[in-house]
């Protein structure tokens, strides 16, 4: 965004806050903010792991009716969503967040309070987004702002890890009424991400015979070809501009220290604000991951 956009932005912004409603509806935020942190903490202690956040969704449901919003329902997708309707119903504005954590469920949740600040597994990400969503609600009810566009708040399935962002795809792809997309997600208030970053995210398996670290010593292992795998993948050059990101963010395999392992996977991450990086990264990983394969069995003259 260039200076003169910049400009014109904050003129805009100055505008809108000079509204009497919207002083009304920004001054509700600020009292309101008890509340939505009770809030916040209420439905963080729902467990809502990623393909498991039917009862945070129910829990959400029941808030977005409370509240008066309309057509409120669960898609087959899990996706919880309602209306706020607006002077126009064509090009409706999504203002989302989600419901799944990457927490498990086992994972304890007792908030703690430390001068003011809330500290859980989960509460940022994204419990304080799904908080906001309702107070913003409140906040436009109270004002009696009438939306330009029609309002559709959704709490979204399937964000993290091998959710891989399922619930919006799955939004997307059944709707074709969606004219604009925000997403409430942790981090400085003050910034905003004003793009679109997409992302590719794969279960990487490698398999093998495996066999006794001495009696079958010699036989290719799934995780020293996983490892090449990684490896490789660690020494990829991805552009700044359009920025451009992976990592390997998780690894598992093997069955014990003096086993050749027979089974290792990876969760590759890879994102980009342009589709053709993106495509261009995936790629590079897929050959860097068929690559390490083929020189482990090189290794030992043999096939994983």
């Amino acid at each position: 965004m260039n200076e003169k956009n910049n400009t014109d932005s904050s003129e805009v912004i100055r505008q809108l806050r000079a509204v009497p409603a919207v002083q009304q509806a920004l001054s509700f935020l600020v009292e309101d903010n008890d509340r939505t942190t009770a809030e916040q903490i209420a439905l963080t202690a729902v467990p809502a792991p990623p393909f498991k956040e039917n009862a945070r969704a129910a829990w959400m449901a029941d808030h977005f009716h409370a509240l008066g919003l309309k057509s409120v329902y669960t898609d087959k997708e899990g996706n919880v969503l309602g209306l706020l309707p607006g002077k126009s119903n064509e090009r409706k504005i999504v203002v989302s967040a989600h419901l799944d954590t990457v927490f498990s469920e086992q994972t304890s949740i007792d908030p703690i309070v430390t001068d003011g600040v809330v500290y859980a597994p989960g509460i940022a990400d994204d419990g304080r987004g799904l908080a906001v969503l309702l107070t913003l609600i409140r906040a436009l009810n109270t004002s009696g702002i009438k939306p330009q566009h029609t309002l559709l708040f959704v709490a979204t399935v399937g964000e993290e890890g091998l959710g891989d962002l399922r619930g919006v795809k799955s939004l997307f792809q059944t709707r074709n009424d969606i004219g604009g997309f925000l997403s409430i997600e942790p981090g400085t208030p003050e910034r905003i991400t004003a793009t679109a970053v997409g992302s590719h995210r794969y279960r990487i398996v490698v398999k093998g015979p495996g066999g006794h670290s001495f009696g079958n010593f010699g036989t290719p292992s799934a995780i020293h070809a996983l490892g090449r795998a990684i490896a490789k993948i660690s020494e990829l050059t991805v552009p700044k501009n359009p920025v451009t990101t992976f990592t390997v963010g998780t690894v598992s395999g093997g069955t014990s220290i003096n086993s050749i392992a027979e089974h290792a996977e990876m969760g590759l991450d890879m994102r980009s604000v342009a589709q053709d990086a993106l495509l261009e990264l995936e790629k590079q990983a897929l050959a860097c991951v068929r690559q390490a394969v083929k020189e482990e069995n090189a290794r030992w003259k043999k096939r994983t």
